[in-house]
């Protein structure tokens, strides 16, 4: 969760990025930022990126077994538009590009991909082993950044290709 806090395009936002259900689940440990538990971030934060532009609700997070290829059926249904679970995924990715872009048109440095000082000075009340440095925060918005295609900063840099 302080992943997707920190780097969130509009701040830190739980319904924005979603990547607290990657804490919640039996996939990762809240104690050790991976980077597969980064890449499940950004699947969270991808989920989350097109069930806003579908205008889903976000408690719909959870009945889905397949969420990409039943969104497609979804807009299917809806629109009769014919799309794949890969386009729109791709569609979720440059949205969140695009949001980055903007943010750096308006201002944003690397600096401001952070977190507030008692974050690293506190653990959770129920948890004190699952302690964040600056480090460990540090490197887990760098393997975001490249994960994303961004540069290890968080530059964008080309915006992810359409099939």
């Amino acid at each position: 969760m302080a992943l997707g806090f920190a780097v969130g395009t509009r701040g830190p936002d739980h319904n924005r990025s979603s990547a607290y259900e990657v804490d919640f689940s039996d996939r990762a440990d809240r104690r050790h930022l991976t980077p597969e538990a980064v890449a499940w971030a950004i699947e969270a934060e991808d989920k989350a990126t097109l069930m806003d532009s579908l205008i889903l609700c976000k408690f719909l997070r959870g009945v889905f077994q397949d969420f990409f290829a039943e969104a497609a059926e979804m807009l299917h249904l809806v629109t009769g538009w014919d799309v794949t679970p890969a386009e729109l995924r791709q569609t979720a990715q440059r949205i969140i590009h695009a949001k980055k872009q903007f943010n750096v048109q308006a201002g944003w440095t690397p600096a401001e991909d952070t977190l507030p000082a008692r974050f690293f000075e506190q653990a959770p009340g129920d948890d004190p082993a699952a302690r964040l440095t600056r480090e460990q925060l540090q490197e887990a918005i760098g393997q975001y950044n490249l994960q994303r295609g961004w540069s290890l900063d968080g530059w964008p840099l080309e915006a992810p290709e359409s099939d």
